[in-house]
């Protein structure tokens, strides 16, 4: 980590640390019971196939394992049962995300127009996990996001890791938390949460987990 990033990161710790200042009691609830929760999951023991798959990616081994466990209880604790995954970056936090239950589906899509299709089959009404793991320019990003936007529900939670990679992540992450059908957006650095929940007030919340 530059001496840069290290900076960023602690004067972000600041911000809506633990839940402080926020008001929503949705907010509040994700912070404090799944991007803080402190317990350890039997999971979290990184299990042989992780280490295995730890090869070739643009978060290093102790990010990874964190988004990992962050992915891995926001699954758990929405109940989700179905991950569609577009683009295949980060293999290991695919395996995080299916560990909480053995029923959970994972949906591969290598690309957009796979995604799409299956997220218009409803996936039976489920409740699902959006992870946008995939190298794209931010035009690319705005348009996928674009013909996604008529099909998310409120059941639908979107992960997008390195938000802070590079111009490109960066310009699309900034544009959309400004776009009026994403209404509850947390910003943990290595990775942003997408809620296109109608009921809930517009808000970017900037965390350190």
């Amino acid at each position: 980590m530059s001496i840069r990033s290290f900076y960023i990161k602690t004067i972000r710790k600041a911000a809506h640390s633990k839940g402080y200042g926020v008001h929503s009691p949705f907010a509040f609830d994700f912070i404090s019971k799944v991007i803080n929760n402190p317990y350890k999951y039997y999971f979290f023991d990184t299990p042989p196939q992780i280490k295995k798959q730890n090869t070739r990616n643009s978060l290093s081994p102790q990010t990874e394992e964190k988004v990992g466990r962050l992915l891995f209880r926001t699954v758990e604790f929405f109940s989700l049962r179905n991950i569609i995954v577009i683009g295949k970056q980060h293999p290991a936090l695919s395996i995080y995300c299916c560990a909480p239950n053995s029923k959970i589906n994972l949906h591969y899509c290598n690309s957009d127009k796979k995604a799409i299709g299956l997220i218009k089959s409803d996936l039976s009404g489920s409740p699902y996990l959006l992870l946008l793991d995939d190298q794209k320019t931010s035009e690319e990003w705005f348009k996928l996001f674009e013909a996604l936007n008529p099909l998310l529900k409120e059941t639908i939670i979107i992960a997008i890791p390195r938000i802070k990679e590079d111009k490109e992540k960066k310009i699309f992450w900034k544009g959309l938390c400004k776009d009026s059908s994403v209404h509850v957006t947390f910003d943990l650095y290595d990775i942003g949460i997408v809620f296109p929940r109608k009921c809930l007030h517009k808000k970017n919340y900037i965390v350190s987990f």
